[in-house]
């Protein structure tokens, strides 16, 4: 692939090729940005989630050590909660603030939300001082604001 080549679409070439070091290489020598990038990183990251093994760590380890150099917090952050979504954890809680059970009832309360929708979907733990999968949770945060933002927009 040339120099030049948008970063998704060389990418997408190794991809397919199921050359996934080569586009992880790439990546590394890409500037970060938050597009095209965090795209390519998340394309990735999905591939590895699909993966078993060593497969799935010669793909996912690289990642997480780049994730962890970049100097963008939110871009860390977004990166982090892409790849989750793939069920890749790419935070030993390095990036994502660790929360408690309690700490997630307050914010719940301050913000007049309601906890046991959210237990549907995300498995909080029984202790108050126990931490809770903290991109889980902003995950299905993420889900219901967009769901109740729909709502509201044809109700309007």
């Amino acid at each position: 692939m040339t120099a030049g080549a948008r970063i998704t679409d060389a990418v997408g070439h190794f991809r397919t090729r199921g050359n996934w070091k080569s586009a992880v290489k790439l990546v590394r020598g890409r500037q970060p940005e938050r597009l095209r990038w965090r795209a390519a990183v998340g394309a990735l990251t999905s591939d590895a989630g699909r993966m078993l093994g060593s497969d799935r760590m010669r793909v996912e380890e690289p990642i997480r050590e780049l994730v962890l150099d970049l100097d963008d917090s939110f871009l860390q952050r977004e990166i982090i909660l892409d790849a989750r979504l793939h069920r890749v954890d790419l935070d030993r809680g390095e990036i994502l603030p660790r929360w408690t059970v309690s700490d997630l009832r307050r914010l719940a309360h301050i913000a007049r939300a309601d906890v046991s929708l959210l237990q549907r979907y995300v498995a909080l733990p029984a202790g108050f001082e126990a931490a809770i999968d903290t991109a889980a949770v902003v995950l299905a945060g993420r889900a219901f604001s967009n769901m109740f933002r729909q709502r509201a927009q044809k109700l309007w």
